[in-house]
């Protein structure tokens, strides 16, 4: 037998070998990814039933699913002989030195599972999270993004979010709008009063069951200034307070009144 010969034996004894573990391990990696797309499709519907919330389903069935991939190609390779203590041991300290030079992310994805599960808000919800006001456009694994009513798009580290105070204005459903009208001293007061309650009692989003308020709040050496509030759903809050102040505006006109100036209060 020549040299080139014995090469092509060689060759085919490891092909032979190793061919069939090679085909055994694309069959596993190629049915364990099925599996694991079904298994994470399956608790998607499994969430979807019981009404989870899509921010939670969508971070749980992507992480049933990665887990799963991992496991496989674990297996995968295993089938091949490749010994996993060496290989682990090397990806974990590869691990170690991108967790190193990736603090701050990590530190943000960490913040972003914890916003996640504990749920201080989530999206469609008004807050003020580390400063600044907006409704929660989305829950991202490193930031959370917050929409402003002039349509402004603001992007915050998960990590400061969660370190700091938040403020959830749509939690409970409902808020309480608090304005504030001035009349001049020499306004008939309790027209003005009476006026005030029938706008706030007729206006559309007042909720039913709720008593609308108006007091004297202060008075100046120019003015009586009334404290008006009414009860409104969370995401009327702004139709509710540009609604009663135009109609104030109006009506107090109308009304002999002499000129009401709303001040302007933000939400508590």
């Amino acid at each position: 037998m020549n040299a080139v010969q014995l090469i092509l034996a060689q060759l085919t004894n490891l092909a032979t070998l190793y061919g069939l573990k090679l085909l055994i391990s694309i069959a596993i990696f190629v049915i364990g990814r099925w599996l694991s797309k079904f298994f994470s499709q399956l608790l998607k519907k499994a969430m979807g039933r019981t009404h989870t919330d899509a921010t939670l389903t969508k971070f749980l069935t992507d992480l049933l699913y990665y887990a799963l991939l991992t496991a496989v190609g674990i297996a995968a390779l295993s089938n091949l002989g490749i010994p996993m203590t060496s290989f682990l041991a090397v990806l974990g300290a590869a691990g170690l030195a991108v967790g190193l030079a990736l603090q701050g992310s990590l530190s943000n994805f960490a913040a972003g599972v914890l916003l996640v599960f504990f749920r201080p808000y989530k999206v469609g919800d008004l807050v003020t999270v580390a400063g600044s006001t907006g409704t929660v456009e989305e829950i991202q694994i490193f930031n959370s993004v917050l929409a402003t009513p002039d349509h402004k798009t603001i992007i915050i580290p998960n990590s400061q979010a969660l370190s700091g105070t938040i403020t959830n204005f749509s939690q409970k459903g409902i808020l309480v709008v608090d304005m504030r009208f001035a009349i001049g001293h020499t306004a008939d007061f309790p027209k003005a009063k009476a006026l005030l309650l029938n706008i706030l009692a007729e206006e559309p989003t007042t909720l039913a069951g709720t008593t609308p308020t108006v007091n004297v709040m202060e008075i100046t050496p120019t003015a009586v200034i009334f404290a008006a509030r009414t009860t409104v759903k969370a995401s009327d809050y702004w139709n509710s307070w540009f609604g009663v102040h135009e109609q104030v505006k109006l009506r107090f006109a109308d009304a002999g009144i002499p000129g009401p100036e709303p001040l302007v209060q933000i939400a508590k």
